[in-house]
């Protein structure tokens, strides 16, 4: 698995393969925390986001696929709201891929 350096990708420290039996198995990633995913905060959320941190949001996760895509070679095929994971600190967006 590639490691990668990105302020807006996710990082994992280690993964294997669990294998429960002949027919199943996962690939399990440990991964740095994150606070959130997208839907779990937007939940929580009475009132609007203000325009510069849905912006921001956004950006990051564009230069997070933008690097995965040019840079690494890896096209993201399950971009998904709770596949966005926020560190929100700083409102940091980051893709579980990595």
């Amino acid at each position: 698995m590639i490691s990668m350096k990105h302020p807006h990708i996710l990082r994992y420290h280690e993964f294997f393969i669990d294998t429960d039996n002949e027919l199943n198995s996962s690939l399990v990633l440990i991964m740095v925390q994150a606070e959130l995913n997208l839907p779990i905060c937007l939940s929580d959320i009475i009132t609007p986001l203000p325009q510069e941190i849905v912006i921001n949001i956004i950006r990051q996760i564009s230069l997070g696929i933008k690097h995965l895509h040019l840079q690494v070679g890896i096209a993201l095929i399950d971009l998904k709201p709770k596949n966005i994971l926020l560190m929100l600190n700083n409102i940091f967006a980051k893709t579980e891929e990595s």
